[in-house]
């Protein structure tokens, strides 16, 4: 089995790959069962992470100031898009004319939401 981002994966082989999330942005342990030995590898820190690492946030219970911002930007970015969405919906049924290619952009984004959140 393989710990991976602090899930065990079946039917991996050996050496194991475990990357705990707390440590998950510093380091990769690789432990060898035949040799009985745990390395422990630094991870360069690449620009092309800093996108998906931002989704791994765990909210406001991160310690730093830094943490909190990072947190209170993320719910403002939210009700942002929450308000855009609401705004947009109300201009769209107060314009009769278009109420039907409305209808279809909102079916549209539905649907997609519906098979994407299948997919998961």
């Amino acid at each position: 089995m393989m710990v991976n981002r602090g899930r065990l994966v079946p039917g991996a082989t050996n050496p194991y790959t475990i990357v705990p999330d707390a440590v998950a942005k510093f380091f990769i342990l690789t432990y060898s069962a035949t040799v009985q030995k745990l390395k422990a590898e630094r991870q360069r820190m690449r620009w092309s992470q800093v996108p998906q690492r931002m989704h791994f946030r765990g909210g406001y219970g991160q310690p730093g100031f830094g943490n909190k911002i990072w947190g209170l930007l993320v719910d403002a970015a939210c009700a942002g898009i929450i308000i855009w969405v609401v705004s947009g919906l109300i201009m769209w049924w107060r314009l009769p004319r278009l109420r039907t290619w409305g209808t279809i952009a909102v079916a549209a984004g539905i649907l997609s939401f519906t098979l994407l959140a299948g997919t998961l």
